[in-house]
């Protein structure tokens, strides 16, 4: 087999709305010695790496009843393999995106071909497989895990759910914290004029983001506290920006009698959601740990935020703790406390000094500590040295 390069694994990529797809993007996306297999809803015209776009089946069927699909993890783990059957391929190195189902596959590319592997753990999978060990999921996981090279973890609380979850001394971990372009486009002003009338706002933005599925996201918790917001800040509109059923967050809207202030835009374009991050006057996004071990692996979404200058309200859920600083970037609450999270949000609405300090003080750290040129450089120098 032809042996060059290094191949990438994901089943997310731009403009598709998933934090690990972006992160990935971010982090190979500049690298001309790596090529992606990536969906067909994918559009990789603007990276330097090359991305086929491989993989059809979506990985959710929509709908109220949010059936998901069974195909898509089955087409990530046994595609790249037939790829590799067809093009006589052998790279150097594999780099799968997250543990499963992307890293099952790079498992067993390296069990057919003997290639060597390196892939990314987020806080939300590892915490979930240590709630649950026994299950076929968890085994896999661990499987995947403990047989790569190295594991880049996304965040330190990352890394230590990692270790806590494998067998002591294994596997060889990294952490690179996510990253934004700071040179991604933004929306036009006549993109930002119809979002404002499409809002049909009267009084400040707070701005939500995230797959509405995600009940760790906490948007039930940032409508229960809406109504408390405008107690304080009359007028005040929370806006729910992400893919999924907004059924049942439009019926608790209606309970809260608060229907008429929240507006669901379903997913936007990425020069529309930059739109909306220059219009709100608020980021929230009340992530919370579950039972079931799921939590926040560290939330892109607090520096996307910070680089448009926004004050951040952030729940304390696994990584989000790394993604805010508290009392200088954002602040910090309980996300499970509606009346926490209203205080936090009033907080920074009726003090205008202070939301402007503390979305200075993002945008300055998301520029000179997450800026995705150096996180892709130091990126591409893990990948050249693991590649050997």
């Amino acid at each position: 087999m032809m042996r060059r390069g290094i191949l990438g694994i994901t089943n997310a990529w731009p403009p598709m709305i998933a934090g690990h797809g972006n992160f990935f993007h971010d982090l190979v996306g500049c690298s001309a010695s790596v090529e992606v297999l990536v969906p067909r809803a994918a559009r990789p015209e603007s990276v330097s790496c090359r991305a086929h776009r491989w993989f059809i089946v979506p990985p959710r069927i929509g709908g109220p009843l949010r059936v998901y699909s069974v195909l898509q993890p089955l087409e990530t783990t046994v595609t790249p393999l037939f790829w590799l059957l067809v093009r006589w391929y052998k790279p150097r190195l594999i780099v799968a995106s997250q543990v499963l189902f992307s890293g099952l596959s790079a498992l067993l590319c390296s069990r057919v071909f003997g290639i060597p592997f390196l892939v990314i753990a987020h806080g939300e999978e590892v915490g979930a497989y240590l709630k649950a060990p026994r299950r076929l999921n968890a085994k896999l996981a661990q499987a995947v895990l403990e047989s790569a090279r190295v594991v880049v973890c996304n965040s330190r609380n990352t890394e230590d759910l990692v270790k806590r979850f494998c067998r002591p001394g294994r596997p060889a971990t990294r952490v690179i914290l996510p990253c934004v372009n700071p040179h991604q486009a933004g929306a036009n002003a006549a993109e930002v004029a119809e979002l404002r009338r499409d809002l049909r706002a009267t009084g400040p933005l707070v701005l939500s983001v995230g797959r509405l599925e995600e009940r760790r996201k906490g948007f039930d918790i940032a409508i229960k506290a809406l109504k408390t917001v405008r107690e304080a800040v009359p007028g005040a509109i929370l806006a729910i920006v992400g893919p999924g059923d907004q059924s049942r967050l439009k019926n608790l809207a209606r309970e809260e009698g608060v229907a008429e202030s929240v507006r669901f835009l379903g997913p936007v374009s990425r020069s529309a959601l930059s739109g909306l991050y220059s219009l709100c006057d608020v980021f929230l996004l009340p992530v919370r740990s579950l039972p079931d071990g799921n939590q926040e692996g560290f939330g892109i979404v607090f520096l996307e935020a910070g680089l448009h200058a926004k004050p951040v309200v952030a729940g304390r859920s696994g990584g989000s703790c790394e993604a805010v600083v508290d009392g200088e970037t954002g602040i910090l609450v309980d996300g499970a406390d509606p009346v926490a999270v209203a205080g936090a949000v009033n907080r920074l609405l009726t003090d205008a000094r202070l939301a402007a300090a503390v979305g200075k003080a993002g945008r300055r750290r998301v520029l000179e500590d997450f800026n995705s040129e150096k996180r892709g450089a130091l990126f591409e120098s893990l990948l050249q040295d693991v590649a050997g």
